[in-house]
């Protein structure tokens, strides 16, 4: 039952702090999700993203999840961000 975690760093905001939905029985998940992080292009140049996957674990077992890896992307290395983005 995997999920990840998004964290936009270094800023410790809640806000910036994102999960996706948990899908079930599957080993191989992809995941259609988009999060939006509302600030000026300047700021999000000196941000990185950091994608933390994770298994779910059922209700009666003894942990409540298990670390199945991470990656970390440096925003300023996407060749796209300089260009503004709008929904």
């Amino acid at each position: 039952d995997p999920y990840a975690r998004v964290y936009l760093m270094p800023d410790e905001k809640p806000s910036y702090k994102r999960k996706t939905k948990i899908i079930k029985h599957n080993l191989n998940p992809i995941w259609q999700e988009t999060f939006d992080y509302p600030m000026a292009l300047s700021h999000a140049l000196n941000k990185h993203l950091i994608i933390n996957l994770k298994d779910e674990r059922g209700l009666f077992q003894r942990q409540d999840s298990v670390f199945l890896g991470e990656v970390t992307i440096n925003l300023q290395t996407i060749p796209s961000i300089t260009t503004p983005y709008t929904r």
